[in-house]
């Protein structure tokens, strides 16, 4: 098992909004994090963290001058439909046509959609 600098030690972190009155003394409700969780809570701002920064590196290689936020931001955007035909029985998952924006950091990250609102892989 791996040590770390600051080991088991355990953080109290109080929270103020959620006091009360007991007996005329106030009282803080208080959540202990322990260190094994702030080094998931690290690791995972470190991995969100690369993948905004591999995809502005995408962007910038397909000469967009967008930033990650920007891209996320109209990505959010792109809705999917669920579309039942007359004929089948199971409804079918599709996205919608994506804007100009939208197109373009998917073409980024190597995948369109089809007419039939499908994602599809770029082939080299």
């Amino acid at each position: 098992m791996r040590s770390y600098p600051f080991g088991n030690q355990i953080r109290r972190m109080e929270a103020p909004a959620a006091s009360t009155r007991i007996s005329g003394r106030k009282r803080f409700r208080s959540r202990f994090q322990t260190s094994s969780e702030n080094m998931c809570a690290l690791f995972t701002c470190v991995v969100a963290l690369t993948y905004l920064r591999r995809l502005e590196l995408r962007l910038q290689a397909k000469g967009s001058r967008r930033t990650a936020n920007a891209a996320m931001e109209k990505l959010k955007k792109l809705h999917s439909v669920i579309t039942i035909d007359s004929r089948e029985r199971k409804p079918r998952r599709a996205l919608e046509q994506p804007r100009k924006t939208q197109a373009e950091v998917l073409s980024a990250l190597g995948h369109w959609v089809d007419p039939s609102g499908v994602l599809q892989p770029t082939h080299p």
